[in-house]
């Protein structure tokens, strides 16, 4: 995958993100948010939030694995 490619996809999961969390949801699975997105697969949105720097003001925290890992996904501090 292209880094253009790669930072569309980075800015499509990222606008996804920020709509879920606008609605009241904040933890979410790769598994699921992959069914959403169509174009990404699990294992590269478990890679992109793994990664995540804070882009788009969101703040986001591995939970625990149980059959998947969980992602805690947050306004950052003073985000609106």
């Amino acid at each position: 995958m292209n880094n253009l490619a790669m930072n569309e996809d980075r800015r499509k999961l990222i606008s996804h993100l920020k709509e879920r969390v606008d609605e009241g949801n904040q933890f979410f699975r790769s598994k699921y948010l992959a069914e959403e997105l169509d174009g990404l697969t699990p294992k590269q949105i478990g890679v992109f939030l793994a990664n995540h720097n804070g882009e788009g003001g969101l703040t986001v925290e591995k939970r625990a694995r149980s059959r998947s890992t969980t992602w805690k996904v947050s306004r950052a501090s003073g985000q609106d």
